[in-house]
């Protein structure tokens, strides 16, 4: 039966929470990955076509040079006639100044031109070469132009990526892209000469990273040789096969090099026999996607752990609560006691066995909480008139006395004086705890009782009272003073040699009363003040700590009429005193003005 219930509550929870799950998770990344993979192509495709558009606008440059050699005749016989020529005379001088005006400007007017070399077949090995006019051609330090020249099957514009040093003593050069274009004589349909020029490889360069940083842009040709790339980190060209790069189609596909995985668009120039890649990392252009996955594999398997642990537990305690259900009939039916509810069980099982204990134990209980309320009501009853008897008593004895001893001596003496005061403090605490007092009031009844501690104490204290007189007329509760003036005399003013003086204040700020009491006494110990503080804060009951109490019994009452921001609060140090202070609200602020 268990296994019944286990496996129901099982797929009660598994299937309202997997299945949503699973179905939000796969839509959400089908849409995002079609969405990524959208963007990727048009970025791409954007990002490559700016790119060859800026690179062939700089090859360009070569055919401007190129007209001017294939179309104009007299330029080019000038221009043989200097390369093939063994003397400079003032002729070939001008020639040649006219000659380096054209190639210097292109030269250095363009930044991304490193250099311009012109050559044409003549019975001398000589060239023209920008910033440096005509060299022989054995003797300049880049020759490999040369043998690509004398090794060129084709008549087609070509490029070309190397090293390039116009000295001997530059190692290892500057890296470059050369364009090899062909030149033709007028009226002649196979070439006779080269026009080269270098463009700086790192200008190239510097165009292709401006792209985006999630992607490197690759220069190849034909071959797989690498012309040029972009200068960021990753993903780094030595790991990928160009080889296999150059054999993808014009397409924006996923593909594993090396054992990664990247996205690769390509697109071909429409001129030269070159590719443009972008290249990127796959893990970081469908990470959102990646994300997706695996949050939804997390959930499924949280869900699936979750409603595993739910469906245990409910099993578990719908057997346990079917099970006491069963006992308790049984009991009741034998007339065996019941058992009590299991505090940790809890819906309808619970209800159940609650109406049954109730039914069960409902008479009896009802009966003896009825005659136990009774007997306590009769209890309380007889302690108030108990405590109005006692004091009224006490009040009317005090006042025979204290005439008899005005009879005995015919006139106040020290003993009468000591009763009317000692008759007065009574009266004033036989009025109901409730009833508000003005602070004028509370003053007078404490003096009295100061009077008669002096006569038992000898004058051995002295009270300095601090207040402004108007502040008389505020309302304070009974008893207010005489704790503490009481807890200062017996606990440190007794104890010591000297005179004690007990500082009473009382000021009015932000309409609230502060009082505080100060004394010179012997001071509270350490571990005492620490006991004083807990029994304050309520955290050790009067049993634990039998002295104090009208300073304890106090800060409750003041915590009881003003709330909790009445409590008292005391610093004492042994040998040198003790100081008590708490507030209460202004008359106009107190909860209970009864009078």
């Amino acid at each position: 039966m268990r296994r019944r219930f286990f496996a129901r509550n099982l797929l009660s929870f598994l299937l309202p929470t997997m299945i949503p799950i699973l179905l939000l998770g796969s839509f959400s990344f089908f849409i995002v990955q079609t969405s990524i993979k959208k963007e990727v192509e048009t970025n791409n495709n954007l990002t490559l076509t700016q790119m060859r558009n800026s690179t062939e606008l700089i090859f360009s440059e070569i055919d401007t040079l190129s007209n001017n050699f294939c179309l104009n005749g007299r330029f080019v016989s000038k221009l043989k006639t200097l390369l093939e020529s063994d003397s400079v005379d003032y002729d070939n001088a001008n020639i040649q100044r006219w000659f380096s005006d054209i190639i210097n400007a292109s030269a250095n007017a363009k930044p991304y031109i490193h250099s311009i070399y012109v050559y044409y077949e003549t019975n001398k090995p000589n060239m023209f070469v920008s910033n440096r006019g005509i060299t022989d051609i054995s003797h300049y330090p880049d020759q490999h132009w040369y043998e690509q020249y004398q090794n060129a099957e084709n008549t087609q514009t070509f490029l070309e990526a190397r090293c390039v040093r116009s000295y001997n003593f530059e190692d290892p050069g500057t890296p470059v892209i050369t364009i090899y274009n062909p030149l033709y004589s007028p009226g002649s349909v196979t070439a006779d000469g080269m026009l080269v020029m270098n463009i700086r490889c790192s200008y190239i360069e510097q165009m292709l990273s401006a792209s985006d940083g999630s992607q490197t842009v690759f220069l190849l040709d034909q071959t797989g040789n690498l012309l040029a790339k972009g200068s960021i980190e990753q993903p780094d060209h030595e790991e990928l096969d160009f080889e296999k790069l150059v054999s993808l189609p014009e397409a924006t596909s996923p593909i594993w090099l090396n054992e990664k995985h990247y996205v690769v668009s390509r697109m071909s120039s429409n001129r030269y026999d070159i590719s443009y890649f972008s290249v990127s990392d796959y893990s970081h252009i469908y990470r959102l996607p990646i994300t997706l996955i695996r949050i939804t594999a997390a959930l499924l398997i949280v869900s699936f752990v979750s409603s595993v642990l739910i469906a245990w537990s409910i099993t578990r305690k719908n057997y346990r609560q079917l099970y006491r259900t069963l006992e308790i009939f049984e009991r009741a039916e034998a007339g065996l006691p019941l058992n009590p509810p299991d505090k940790h069980d809890a819906g309808a099982y619970d209800y159940i066995q609650q109406q049954i204990i109730r039914t069960f134990v409902e008479q009896n209980y009802l009966r003896l909480q009825l005659e136990a309320k009774k007997h306590h009501a009769r209890s309380l009853e007889l302690t108030a008139l108990q405590a109005q008897i006692n004091p009224h008593f006490l009040f009317n004895t005090l006042k025979t006395i204290f005439w008899k001893a005005v009879a005995l001596t015919g006139s106040n003496n020290d003993v009468s004086r000591m009763i009317e005061q000692l008759s007065e403090i009574l009266q004033y605490s036989i009025s109901p705890s409730s009833t508000l007092v003005t602070l004028e009031e509370e003053i007078q009844n404490t003096k009295n009782y100061i009077l008669l501690q002096k006569v038992r104490y000898q004058n051995q204290f002295e009270v300095i009272w601090e207040y402004d007189d108007e502040l008389l007329s505020q309302k304070v509760i009974r008893l207010l003073f005489q704790p503490f003036i009481e807890n200062a005399i017996y606990h440190g003013c007794r104890n010591t040699d000297q005179k004690c003086f007990i500082r009473i204040r009382i000021y009015l700020r932000n309409e609230t009363l502060f009082i505080s009491i100060i004394d010179n006494g012997a001071g509270i110990s350490g571990e005492n003040l620490r006991q004083i503080r807990q029994k304050l804060n309520g955290y050790i009951s009067d049993e634990e700590m039998a002295s104090h109490i009208g300073l304890v019994n106090t800060s409750k009452r003041l915590q009881l009429f003003y709330g909790e921001d009445a409590c008292v609060h005391i610093a004492s140090k042994l040998g040198f005193g003790t100081y008590i202070h708490f507030k209460i609200p202004a008359a106009s602020n107190t909860g209970n003005t009864k009078d």
